[in-house]
């Protein structure tokens, strides 16, 4: 949680938490080392992303080329987990929880709650490469295929809110989500889907009407749950659908 929270505000990562983590590695049971593995990257992304905040680092080919870097250990890391980390995909006539009525089924919430970890950080990843490209086309700094590569950030960000989405109705319904021996509560499954469903609510690639959807779940959260924060969430999204939403075009 104390990572989690470093992402969502910008914060290095205090040095008794990276202290605590090292020490933990010595008592992980192998199940555990992919999420281990994934912290490693995710304190890089939070570093990497406070330094850039604080004006450590200012030069757009190095943020580029550092963002693209961690990107890329994030994508090869869900590309190597163990079979028993794997997803099955489903159909369900239940368009409230399910977008588009599509939806995944994981092995317990400790192993989608790794998976979202992965997919908002890709997201906050390839939102920081698309504005240092726009900074460089501005200044007419940049001999990179720009077209090229915002398109294949728009399509790398529509992939992962499809899966972010796809994950919401097992975290609201899956059966028997457990860690270990401990049932997690529905209001602690709410919770953790807040902060990447308002990742993708305010990310001008996802489209409209996954937008409109996350409103209606976010609201539901709020009043199935008591979740007042899922409700303001809510609320303010749809503000923002009043206004206008920010939309970027899905092609360059």
């Amino acid at each position: 949680m104390q990572i989690l929270s470093c992402i969502q505000g910008t914060d290095y990562v205090p040095d008794a938490v990276l202290e605590l983590s090292e020490t933990a590695k010595a008592y992980q049971f192998e199940e555990e080392m992919p999420q281990s593995e994934l912290t490693n990257i995710l304190v890089r992304l939070i570093n990497f992303r406070a330094m850039v905040k604080n004006g450590l680092i200012t030069d757009c080919f190095e943020i580029l080329a550092t963002a693209a870097s961690i990107d890329q250990d994030l994508a090869s890391w869900s590309l190597i987990l163990p079979n028993d980390w794997s997803y099955t995909e489903h159909n369900t006539d239940n368009f409230q929880d399910a977008y588009k009525g599509q939806y995944h089924t994981y092995k317990n919430f400790y192993v989608a709650s790794n998976y979202n970890n992965c997919r908002t950080a890709r997201i906050l990843l390839n939102d920081m490469i698309w504005d240092r490209l726009n900074s460089l086309s501005a200044l007419q700094q940049t001999e990179l295929d720009s077209a090229a590569i915002r398109q294949t950030i728009t399509n790398t960000i529509l992939q992962l809110a499809s899966e972010i989405s796809g994950s919401v109705f097992f975290y609201l319904h899956g059966e028997g989500v457990q860690k270990g021996l401990h049932t997690i509560p529905p209001m602690a499954r709410g919770v953790s889907l807040l902060w990447p469903l308002w990742i993708l609510g305010n990310n001008p690639v996802v489209p409209v009407d996954m937008k409109l959807w996350i409103i209606k779940v976010l609201a539901n959260i709020g009043k199935t749950m008591g979740i007042r924060f899922a409700t303001d969430q809510s609320q303010y999204l749809n503000y923002l659908a009043s206004l206008g939403w920010s939309v970027r075009p899905y092609t360059d």
